[in-house]
């Protein structure tokens, strides 16, 4: 666990906007918070109209120098927000006022593993989002422990292309923390490589389950020279989109580019503004079920193998994701 203090004696009700600290939100951190659904989000705003902000905001107190080698400032005071990003967002779009407790670290990577593995102590997480944070935890340490030997031996030049010199004992460390397997954090290390070639936003957006994409596409990512972020799921979709084998039991026909094409037209036509995103079918998993298709749809989906379709099960893809499905 993360070395940190939590003092309730420096527990702080500001009532009033215009007395609080100026608190800073650090993108990097700002994304171990994975985005609440609509739903949760509502529920959240209407609970706290209703009885104000009753839960503390998590704030470190420290200094310039320590977020920033090179910040202009170095020894100015900076109050980084580690926890309660949802609730702040509300009391600032309400002009309400919020409680604050500080918490102290002696690094910023301390800070990165406690919000962590908070949030992996939470549980309206998905797998998905369970997967990306333990990933980003063991790839934090694996490249901390890569400058730690680079610095011992000057000569060394694996950090700086991200191929530390060992990094078994590391996986299993991370492993035996989150009660997984090694071979689960490596497959959870490529995902979450693979999902930070993405934008943030359409990063939160695969995590939340708006923007369907299989766990092995996006490890592919992973090992994809790529020049810039991808920023749209129409991009993410037509890179992982390549001929699959089929076999007697599962028959998928790859549909010409003009039917395709045709139907992207159609849709424009009708809604200038759309993409081929924009128009969903949803797949349950009681028809899936009904029709003997759960193991086909995992194949076609690239869905782990101990993936579970039940009734509850639901999948949504794109229309320009249903003729590569042989679906339409």
């Amino acid at each position: 666990m993360a070395k940190q203090m939590i003092n309730s004696l420096d527990t702080i009700k500001f009532v009033n906007q215009n007395d609080t600290p100026k608190i800073t939100i650090l993108e990097e951190l700002k994304y171990f918070i994975p985005p609440l659904q609509a739903e949760e989000w509502n529920q959240l705003q209407s609970n706290i109209l209703a009885e104000g902000c009753r839960q503390a905001l998590l704030v470190w107190k420290t200094i310039g120098k320590v977020i920033d080698e090179n910040a202009t400032e170095p020894l100015a005071e900076v109050n980084i927000l580690i926890d309660g990003h949802n609730r702040y967002e509300i009391c600032l779009k309400h002009d309400l006022g919020f409680p604050m407790q500080f918490i102290d670290f002696e690094s910023l990577q301390m800070a990165k593993n406690y919000m962590i593995e908070q949030q992996l102590g939470r549980r309206n997480l998905n797998p998905e989002q369970m997967a990306y944070l333990r990933g980003l935890r063991y790839n934090q340490d694996k490249l901390s422990k890569g400058k730690y030997d680079r610095k011992k031996d000057s000569s060394h030049n694996d950090y700086y292309e991200n191929k530390p010199v060992n990094n078994s004992k590391t996986i299993h460390k991370v492993a035996d923390l989150f009660h997984v397997s090694p071979k689960t954090i490596q497959r959870d290390a490529e995902f979450a490589q693979g999902l930070d070639r993405l934008t943030l936003s359409l990063r939160q957006d695969v995590l939340s389950g708006l923007v369907k994409v299989s766990k092995k596409d996006i490890q592919k990512l992973a090992k994809t020279p790529l020049d810039t972020p991808i920023s749209s799921a129409d991009e993410l979709i037509k890179m992982n989109q390549v001929p699959r084998k089929t076999t007697t039991a599962e028959t998928v026909t790859k549909p010409s580019t003009s039917t395709t094409n045709s139907l992207s037209d159609a849709i424009r036509k009708c809604v200038p503004n759309a993409l081929d995103f924009d128009l969903t079918m949803q797949i349950k998993g009681r028809f899936l079920i009904d029709n003997n298709l759960t193991e086909i749809w995992k194949k076609l989906r690239g869905f782990e193998d101990d993936m579970v379709i039940d009734e509850s099960f639901t999948d949504t893809i794109s229309i320009y994701q249903a003729p590569y499905l042989g679906l339409i």
